[in-house]
């Protein structure tokens, strides 16, 4: 695939900067705005912010807006998680969506996150994107009970569609904890055997979560549009909507993380 060019970003009265540069845009007060000024855009590599035309919202939809409905399905199943500072969370599955329960497990104060991943080359990738231990599933346990003096997970999410990784997360969870089955399954799988007692004397919580709500939504923008939540550097590939095959492709091939398509 050739080449393609850095995607640029209007800032208005003919400023440009490059969308993979952008890591937060923060509107103005009232009292600070004036003709041409409106949104503080931050730029890595420049210290002062830029001061831009343009609303927040209208920049953020060129660069990051179109993760707003995946955060804020993140954003609902960790709310009905309960999450606390002081939880061990546990994400199973590093793709873009456990990358993001990563990134929004941070802004909301956790300080131990455990990423947990089967493939070896999307281990190495999202240690170029995330802070979180990154350990494979024959790792795991170990690694939670180093972390948690001894116990098992305070919270686990799945974020990987497979009964394997369901499995995984039952065995991680410790008593008293919490949970989610964020990927749903395919057709084809084999659905899980779970024993029941494990969650009646463990007392451990099972929750789904799929989907959003409006205000779910309008949460995730004004997280990204802080710049509480950073997205941009998950956005691997920006094709025109014609190239939706290759974009599939590109996925299909593990060649992508996040691709965003343009009308």
């Amino acid at each position: 695939m050739p080449k393609r060019e850095p995607r640029m970003v209007a800032l208005g009265y003919g400023k440009w900067v490059r969308a993979d540069r952008v890591f937060a845009v923060v509107p103005l007060e009232p009292g600070e705005r004036g003709e041409g000024r409106r949104t503080y855009v931050h730029v890595d590599g420049i210290s002062a912010p830029l001061v831009a035309s343009r609303s927040e919202r209208a920049i953020l939809t060129d660069v990051e807006a179109a993760l707003t409905e995946p955060l804020a399905c993140c954003l609902r199943a960790q709310q009905q998680m309960h999450i606390g500072a002081d939880d061990l969370v546990v994400i199973v599955g590093a793709g873009s969506i456990g990358l993001l329960h990563v990134r929004l497990a941070r802004a909301c104060g956790v300080s131990s996150c455990i990423l947990v991943e089967v493939d070896p080359v999307r281990r190495a990738q999202a240690g170029r994107l995330t802070d979180a231990l990154i350990v494979s599933p024959q790792e795991s346990a170990e690694a939670v009970r180093a972390l948690n003096a001894g116990r098992g997970a305070d919270v686990v999410i799945v974020a990987a569609g497979t009964v394997t990784a369901e499995e995984l997360g039952v065995r991680l969870v410790g008593k008293g904890g919490r949970l989610n089955f964020f990927a749903g399954l395919p057709p084809s799988s084999p659905a899980l055997t779970l024993e029941s007692n494990r969650l009646h004397y463990d007392e451990v919580t099972l929750s789904g979560s799929h989907g959003s709500a409006p205000s779910d939504n309008g949460a995730a923008l004004a997280l990204l549009a802080s710049g509480v939540v950073r997205v941009h550097d998950l956005i691997t590939h920006v094709l025109p909507l014609g190239d939706i095959c290759e974009a599939v492709a590109l996925l299909e091939r593990g060649a992508a993380l996040k691709v965003v398509l343009q009308p």
